[in-house]
């Protein structure tokens, strides 16, 4: 096996750096190759591009969407023998236009069981998978018992186009 790349990128209180150094951390414990890339310096696409480019690289784990190639032609990841695990840790739908992106190769991960479902009506044949948080999960309370002052009823149950404003569906930054 070849080296695992993990991205860091810019990200409020630096949670998901703190996720992923851990994960390379584990996976380096377990014997793995791993190299932690950067994204926050301003050359980092062109480092990127580079680092691809050697060719020892063989699989890519992206948070939140850090460090994807949102160009439909000429991706970075179309590479055979590459694979992206595309972690998610909010619903599908906020990156749905990340999501729909067909790259060979790559799985998407979602903390919601229910974006599952969504995925495989609008975009048969994806590998998508549920990954929920590090945490074991709760038993389901009935909602009565719940004390909750506003609830958020965003989902993927509908048409992500009709779903979400048309910038959020186009939000993707460009490596």
């Amino acid at each position: 096996m070849g080296t695992i790349l993990l991205f860091q990128a810019a990200c409020l209180h630096d949670n998901i750096n703190r996720m992923v150094a851990a994960l390379a951390a584990g996976l380096v414990r377990l014997g793995a190759a791993v190299e932690l890339f950067d994204l926050r310096p301003p050359d980092s696409a062109a480092r990127l591009v580079a680092r691809l480019g050697r060719g020892d690289v063989d699989r890519v784990v992206s948070f939140a969407g850090f460090g994807l190639d949102p160009r439909p032609r000429g991706n970075l990841y179309h590479r055979p023998g590459l694979r992206l695990l595309s972690v998610y840790l909010d619903p599908l739908l906020l990156y749905w236009d990340q999501v729909a992106l067909e790259i060979p190769g790559r799985v998407v991960t979602s903390p919601n069981p229910d974006d599952l479902d969504f995925c495989a009506r609008h975009l048969p044949g994806r590998a998508v998978a549920l990954l929920p948080h590090a945490a074991d999960p709760l038993p389901p309370r009935d909602w009565a018992a719940r004390d909750v002052e506003i609830l958020f009823a965003g989902s993927l149950s509908d048409d992500p186009e009709g779903s979400c404003p048309r910038a959020w569906c186009n939000s993707a930054v460009a490596v």
